[in-house]
C-alpha cells in the first residue's frame, strides 16, 4: 500500500503522458503495460529518478527482481537521498540475499573533470575550426591551436581512464551460468541469480568476463543477461553531440547562437 501511495505522489508531479498512463495501468494492476510505458518515458526523456523509481516498483510487482534492483540503483545514483528507493532496495536485497556495494548507492562519478574537459575541447576545437575556415585571422588561429593542444591532452587522459581496461558494475537480470570461457559449451563454474552484482572486465563477442561481487567467482557470462550501470555517461556524450550540431547549424545559416530560440532545438528530439 505504501509503495502505491509513493508511486501516486511521484507521478502527479510528472507532466509526461507516458508516466501518467503508466500510473493508470499500475492502479489496474496491469504491470506489464505500466512497465512498457515507463520505459518509453525513459527512452524519450532520458534517465531521471522519478521514472526509474516507478519502473523499479512496477518491475518488483512483476517479480522481475534483477531489473527492479537495477533501476533502484539507477535511482539512487541520480538521487542518493531518495529514501523510498533506498529502503525498497535494501529490503529486496536482503530478501534475496544479495550484496549491494555502497558505492553504487551514491551519485555516479562519470561527470568528472576529465570527461567534461575532453568533450568541451573536442567541440570547441570543431567550432573554432569552422569559424577559422569561414574567416581566417591570427586571433582565431591562436585560440584554435590552444584548443587543439588542450583537446589532445584531455584525449590522452580520457583514453587512459575510460577506454582502458577497467571494471564496470553490472546487474544480472536473469538466472544464468558462469562459464570458464566465452562459449556455452565450456564448463560451468558457477551460477548467477537475478539482481546479483557482477563486475565486467572484458568483452569477447556476446560474452563478458566478470567477477561476482557476491562470492568473487570469476567467469564468462552472456552479455544479454546483465545490464550495465553508469549509462548516464552516454547521455552526457549525446548531449554534447547535440550541442555542437546546434552551433554548426547556427554558423551555416549565418545567425548568432544567442538569437536561436528554444524552438530551434526541436531538431534534436
Amino acid at each position: 500500500m505504501k509503495k502505491t501511495i509513493i508511486f501516486f505522489l511521484l507521478i502527479i508531479f510528472s507532466t509526461n503522458i507516458f508516466a501518467d498512463s503508466a500510473f493508470k495501468e499500475y492502479l489496474k494492476k496491469n504491470y506489464k503495460q505500466s512497465e512498457k510505458l515507463l520505459k518509453q518515458s525513459i527512452a524519450k526523456k532520458g534517465l531521471n529518478p522519478l521514472d526509474t523509481y516507478n519502473l523499479a516498483v512496477t518491475l518488483q510487482k512483476e517479480g522481475k527482481t534483477g531489473e527492479a534492483i537495477y533501476y533502484y540503483i539507477q535511482t539512487l545514483q541520480m538521487s542518493p537521498d531518495f529514501n523510498e528507493a533506498k529502503n525498497n532496495l535494501n529490503i529486496l536485497a536482503q530478501k534475496n540475499n544479495i550484496k549491494i556495494p555502497e558505492i553504487l548507492k551514491k551519485v555516479s562519478s562519470n561527470y568528472d573533470v576529465i570527461l567534461i574537459s575532453f568533450l568541451i575541447f573536442l567541440y570547441s576545437s570543431s567550432f573554432l575550426l569552422i569559424l577559422y575556415l569561414f574567416k581566417p585571422d591570427w586571433k582565431k588561429m591562436v585560440f584554435l591551436v590552444s584548443s587543439i593542444l588542450l583537446f589532445f591532452l584531455f584525449s590522452a587522459l580520457f583514453a587512459h581512464k575510460y577506454l582502458g581496461k577497467h571494471q564496470i558494475f553490472t546487474v544480472a537480470i536473469a538466472n544464468t551460468e558462469l562459464k570458464s570461457g566465452p562459449d556455452k559449451a565450456l564448463t560451468t563454474i558457477g551460477k548467477i541469480k537475478p539482481g546479483e552484482i557482477v563486475q565486467l572486465y572484458e568483452i569477447s563477442g556476446k560474452w563478458g568476463k566478470t567477477k561476482s561481487f557476491q562470492d568473487n567467482i570469476e567467469g564468462w557470462i552472456k552479455l544479454d543477461k546483465i545490464k550495465k550501470l553508469y549509462e548516464n555517461l552516454i547521455d552526457l556524450i549525446v548531449y554534447f553531440k547535440k550541442l555542437v550540431i546546434y552551433f554548426v547549424y547556427s554558423i551555416i545559416i549565418n545567425i548568432s547562437p544567442a538569437k536561436v530560440s528554444s524552438a530551434n532545438l526541436i531538431m534534436f528530439h
